[in-house]
């Protein structure tokens, strides 16, 4: 296993969204058919769907009165799949269709081939992210770019017309290439790589003198919990109640 994980730092986000079309972009997905602004401040959609899987959340921290523009008053998140090390996804999908895996870097897929998402909704139900969503026929969530990084592997996002199993083809696409949100970003609050060294960067971040100054609450969220820690590593600016995220102690 490569043992990969994505930094998102809210130090830097400035809620360009970018990653969100860049998501959009790689994985061919429609638009969103929503209101102005589905969320609170600028945010849109309202939430995640079987077709929106990268979604920039927004929330006010209510320090300036109700200018939406006022600097400090949101707090942003890019919001998706945490790609947990031990999935609870997995664990009660496999107690049924097996449909849930883990690829060779450590990422949570979903085999919508084996889905069964018209007779069962268990992943949904255990996620307690709130993540995976179902379009009625299988469940989609972020897949970390699978397509992206360099090797060969079944391709699970087709059925055959007759058997209604996955087909037997695959993709290769290389050179190894970061996830398309993480090569999109011009703030440069994502980053991709092995994971240790992702968890040892958000440390050096946090710990920043001139960071912490500015952001007295900043910590590191997904390095060692909550759920046994995440490959999506977070450094957030507020504690993880704020973005209302289970806390670090969470256990399943």
């Amino acid at each position: 296993m490569g043992d990969k994980a994505i930094l998102i730092d809210t130090t830097k986000c400035t809620a360009c969204r970018g990653c969100q079309v860049a998501c959009k972009n790689w994985n061919d997905l429609p638009a969103e058919n929503t209101s102005f602004f589905g969320g609170p401040g600028y945010q849109n959609p309202k939430d995640l769907s079987s077709i929106t899987f990268t979604l920039v959340k927004f929330f006010w921290s209510g320090r300036r009165g109700a200018d939406v523009d006022a600097y400090g008053n949101w707090q942003f998140l890019k919001y998706g799949c945490m790609h947990c090390l031990n999935p609870r996804c997995k664990k009660v999908c496999d107690t049924l269709y097996k449909a849930i895996y883990q690829d060779t870097d450590g990422f949570v897929q979903i085999n919508q081939g084996i889905c069964q998402a018209a007779n069962c909704n268990a992943c949904i139900a255990g996620c307690p992210f709130g993540v995976p969503k179902s379009n009625g026929q299988s469940v989609w969530k972020c897949n970390a770019c699978i397509s992206r990084r360099g090797y060969s592997y079944p391709n699970t996002l087709r059925k055959d017309p007759v058997s209604g199993n996955p087909t037997a083809s695959s993709w290769l696409i290389g050179p190894e290439l970061a996830p398309a949100c993480v090569s999109t970003c011009p703030a440069g609050a994502l980053k991709y790589g092995d994971r240790s060294d992702i968890i040892a960067l958000a440390t050096a971040r946090v710990a920043d003198p001139k960071v912490r100054a500015k952001f007295p609450e900043v910590n590191v969220y997904g390095d060692t919990g909550p759920f046994g820690g995440l490959r999506v590593i977070s450094i957030l600016t507020r504690k993880p109640g704020f973005y209302s995220l289970p806390p670090k102690s969470a256990k399943y």
